[in-house]
């Protein structure tokens, strides 16, 4: 048998041919250039006058040599590239004139690429559709202070219908009816202020969301434009307020439903989320045709409500009409009318509620809650689980100043049911409590103080304070009196977390519970009835 003797060097030449021949095979199949947007999207919508800008990425393997783009088939922008450029972060840039007759027309640009082996790309089509302008921002100087207004374009509603955020650098001013729709989403930062002009409101309609979430030393605040003017230039109703229109169960039909500008509300979604509200005032508000200066309609149990405040309302304070949306830490101060309205199929819970009633000639309530003036038992009825709660009347001797009306504590009435813990209620000229109507006698009253009002209790509601079960007392605590919120009773108190799982577990009766633990004082987001923060 014959030996063969291969050299060595053998095996490093055998894989340098292979890579040789790899190499010169990548080169001849060596890709042609491409156009793409990182984002995939190729149809876009813009406003008019508005300036649209799109990054789109121009690459070539074998290096750029041009790039042509045209609109609706004219030529509209070309770039020539220097040797050795690989890629292109090409910048699209087109201002749509403010032309009504443009809305509704779909625009087309066409880029085509060019390699250094004249190869070309396939064209690339970018669509963009030109949409209607319905609210702009503007700068103005307003009381020597720098402002955004926040305007209405081409009709008498600014709606926002993309996502919009106030932010805190800064002041914002609502010229006229503000609605947030469309699903877009209004976020306002911790510290925004925004000013309300006459006939002036906010409205998230169902769908859209709002994330207000302020904090207790830079809350979010609400307020009168007249406060741009000087002190002493703001009153009750100078504007409307914040509506949150959800998509829950209300026990109202038809008409009743629509609030013209605001929108309508109402479905079958008590889930559903509308936001977050949290360490926000609203000043001043509840004018025009506002119920209340927070307006919580239909709103569901997915949006999350803390911390705010009514203060100087026109009309009620803090109204929840259907839906099943929680509030927890909630005061309202010197409304003109009711300070917590609760109707219509409302059946969420509340926790450490406060009260500040006024006296005035409108008969109004601390905390009513009714069913449905025209149909008592209609479905779904209003149910809710209300514990820690300290409503504080004008003084009992108020009633002999207005002779024909007096303020109320609590009222529960036409067809309203629900569970009423841990409450404290005193000071005022009529009855304190009072229950009418009861739903089947399904209403619960346990674990509260009643004193020092013209009568402590009324009609329906004498039965449950006769029932010792039920932990009622007319025996005074006291360190709340008029003006006066703070303080609270150990004595025979309901741990609320016992109500469910949602509620903060307690061991005293009222909405704070002691000075040294008293929520509306913390930072400077809650007002006392002269104004001054807490």
């Amino acid at each position: 048998m014959k030996n063969t003797i291969i050299n060595p060097s053998y095996f490093l030449w055998v894989p340098m041919v292979f890579l040789m021949l790899s190499c010169e095979d990548e080169d001849h199949l060596r890709p042609g250039p491409s156009i793409f947007v990182e984002d995939g999207i190729t149809n876009e919508v813009e406003k008019i006058g508005e300036t649209f800008v799109k990054t789109i990425r121009i690459s070539a393997s074998a290096g750029l040599r041009s790039l042509e783009v045209t609109l609706d088939g004219a030529a509209f922008d070309s770039r020539s590239y220097e040797p050795g450029t690989f890629l292109d972060d090409f910048g699209l840039e087109y201002s749509i004139a403010l032309d009504t007759n443009l809305v509704g027309n779909t625009l087309s640009f066409v880029l085509t690429a060019t390699d250094l082996e004249d190869r070309t790309t396939e064209p690339f089509t970018l669509s963009l559709g030109i949409r209607e302008k319905t609210f702009d921002v503007e700068d103005e100087t307003a009381g020597g202070t720098t402002v955004k207004r926040l305007v209405a374009f081409g009709g008498d509603v600014a709606r926002v219908d993309e996502n919009l955020t106030l932010d805190s650098n800064q002041p914002w001013i609502l010229d006229g009816p503000t609605v947030i729709t469309d699903e877009a989403t209004l976020t306002l930062e911790p510290g925004t202020i925004i000013y309300g002009d006459s006939a002036s409101f906010l409205a998230i309609q169902p769908g859209a969301t709002i994330q207000a979430e302020g904090t207790a030393r830079e809350p979010i605040v609400f307020t009168s434009s007249g406060v741009l003017a000087g002190s002493g230039q703001e009153s009750a109703g100078d504007w409307e307020g914040l509506y949150i229109l959800g998509n829950g169960q209300v026990n109202l039909t038809g008409n009743d439903l629509n609030l013209g500008a605001a929108g309508t509300f109402g479905g079958q979604d008590d889930e559903e989320s509308s936001g977050r509200l949290s360490y926000v005032r609203v000043e001043y508000a509840g004018g025009g045709n506002a119920d209340a200066a927070i307006i919580l309609n239909a709103v569901g149990s997915g949006t999350r409500i803390d911390h705010i405040q009514s203060f100087n309302s026109g009309n009620a304070g803090i109204q929840v009409f259907g839906g099943t949306v929680n509030v927890r830490n909630a005061v309202v101060v010197g409304a003109l009318d009711h300070s917590f309205n609760c109707r219509h199929g409302w059946r969420g819970f509340g926790q450490f509620w406060v009260a500040q009633a006024l006296a005035n000639e409108d008969d109004p309530r601390a905390l009513e809650v009714r069913n449905n003036d025209a149909a008592f038992d209609a479905l779904p009825r209003t149910a809710p689980v209300i514990s820690n709660f300290t409503l504080v009347g004008p003084g009992e001797e108020t009633k002999n100043e207005v002779p024909e009306k007096g303020n109320r504590g609590l009222r529960i009435r036409q067809g309203a049911s629900g569970q009423y813990h841990n409450f404290l209620v005193t000071q005022f000229p009529d009855d304190a409590i009072r229950l009418d109507n009861d739903a089947d006698n399904s209403v619960v009253l346990t674990h509260g103080h009643s004193w020092d009002n013209d009568d402590n209790y009324a009609r329906e509601a004498q039965t449950r304070f006769d029932d010792p079960a039920n932990t009622l007392f007319d025996t005074p605590v006291g360190s709340v009196d008029v003006n006066q919120w703070v303080g609270s009773t150990a004595t025979a108190a309901l741990d609320a977390s016992t109500l469910g799982e949602w509620f903060d577990p307690v061991s005293f009766i009222g909405a704070i519970a002691s000075a040294e633990n008293d929520w509306t004082a913390e930072g400077e987001w809650c007002k006392n009835e002269d104004g001054s923060i807490r």
